[in-house]
């Protein structure tokens, strides 16, 4: 019985596995590096929409993303203050990075506390145009900063997310490397239905193959 327990204790990891990206540096198998940052990140930030969870540049809907982060929360100093970054670096190559988000100065993991600079805005990639990255950014600031150089964007603001460059904003304000990322990948929605369903049924294949093995094993 005690090896049957093991081998569905692999069936359970063999199926949280499926939706997720290969380990190791992620930053450089996505290409997040060199496309947005130069070198890996210390730590991972952890986001959460509702139940789904960005692990590294798994595939969430568009419709999951709509809304800001329900969670999100990294190894904070308790006196540090913080911007978080939201940006897609595929709109097209003459756009390059689209932004989605920026906080300024949060306190210690309680975005909801910082200064929006830019509002959310959730993925919106465009139909046949693939999967595009979404990168999750956290720098720690140098103090408490007040940004009166940047042009704050609003909801409606659409033509000052494009161009968007992360480095080059981290420059102007003196954040450094970024202390922790994330990332998730999004398409259309159309293109999502399909891709999902292709998902799906790999994960219950990999599932289905591995309760066989299980069963096989416990039988003989």
């Amino acid at each position: 019985m005690n090896a049957m327990i093991v081998q569905f204790t692999t069936l359970v990891i063999i199926c949280q596995l499926a939706g997720r990206s290969a380990g190791g540096e992620w930053e450089r198998q996505s290409n997040i590096i060199p496309d947005v940052i130069d070198e890996p990140c210390p730590n991972v930030v952890e986001v959460s929409y509702g139940a789904n969870k960005v692990m590294q540049g798994n595939e969430l809907m568009p419709s999951d993303v709509t809304q800001q982060p329900t969670e999100i929360k990294w190894p904070a100093d308790a006196n540090g203050l913080y911007t978080v970054i939201m940006t897609d670096p595929d709109a097209n190559p003459q756009v390059r990075q689209f932004l989605h988000w920026i906080v300024g100065n949060v306190p210690i993991n309680a975005i909801e506390n910082g200064d929006v600079l830019a509002s959310y805005k959730g993925s919106m990639p465009p139909k046949n145009t693939g999967l595009h990255r979404y990168a999750i950014l956290v720098y720690k600031q140098p103090g408490h900063l007040a940004f009166s150089s940047w042009d704050r964007v609003n909801a409606l603001d659409q033509n000052k997310r494009f161009k968007f460059n992360a480095d080059n904003f981290s420059r102007t304000f003196s954040l450094g490397k970024p202390v922790a990322c994330n990332m998730f990948r999004a398409q259309s929605a159309e293109n999502a239905r399909s891709s999902a369903d292709v998902n799906r049924l790999r994960a219950v294949a990999l599932c289905a193959a591995a309760a066989i093995f299980t069963l096989v094993r416990y039988y003989n």
